[in-house]
């Protein structure tokens, strides 16, 4: 088990919320993360604990300045807390305001704001993948409707057919046939 004593100290660390311990520990045991080729995995964790760590200032404060905010997370500064920032907010991961005249960061709740410019443009793109779809089904109901299988499948049933209203296997195979021909 010493072979994972790095990785569960690095694991403890992350759950323990401490960036300082996490990459001590990974400069400490660089040659065996490094050895085992883990050394991105290391880094992704740090970078899973600065987003963490982030997200968890949004529960806690309404305003806080950048510079406050690469303080507490341990960022080399207000522009590389400013960079994460914009980072989160664009994958929505946090909903903020950055002033870039004050350096002042407001943390919002996600309301999925239906009047938002963001909200219409994704409300907009996802009526159009129904409205596409809709016309798919429309158009496939009207290949099926035309098919001659399928009409003459009909016309049997209604005339109280051979089989007595059951699925004839030879029929069944055909219209399927067809139906694949006009799909393709």
């Amino acid at each position: 088990k010493t072979w994972a004593k790095p990785y569960q100290t690095m694991g403890q660390m992350f759950t323990d919320n401490n960036r300082e311990g996490l990459e001590e520990e990974m400069n400490k045991s660089f040659d065996v993360i490094d050895g085992d080729n883990n050394m991105g995995l290391a880094k992704q964790l740090l970078e899973a604990l600065t987003s963490r760590r982030i997200q968890r200032l949004t529960h806690t404060y309404i305003t806080l300045s950048l510079t406050d905010i690469a303080q507490n997370v341990g960022l080399a500064g207000p522009e590389e807390a400013e960079a994460r920032l914009v980072g989160m907010i664009d994958k929505g991961r946090i909903f903020a305001r950055i002033d870039q005249m004050t350096g002042m960061v407001r943390f919002e709740d996600n309301d999925d704001d239906c009047n938002s410019v963001v909200m219409m443009q994704r409300l907009e793109r996802e009526m159009g993948m129904v409205v596409r779809l809709n016309e798919r089904v429309e158009a496939l109901d009207l290949e099926v409707s035309k098919n001659p299988v399928y009409l003459n499948k009909l016309n049997n049933q209604s005339r109280g057919g051979a089989s007595g209203g059951g699925v004839d296997m030879a029929e069944e195979i055909a219209m399927q046939e067809s139906l694949n021909m006009t799909l393709a």
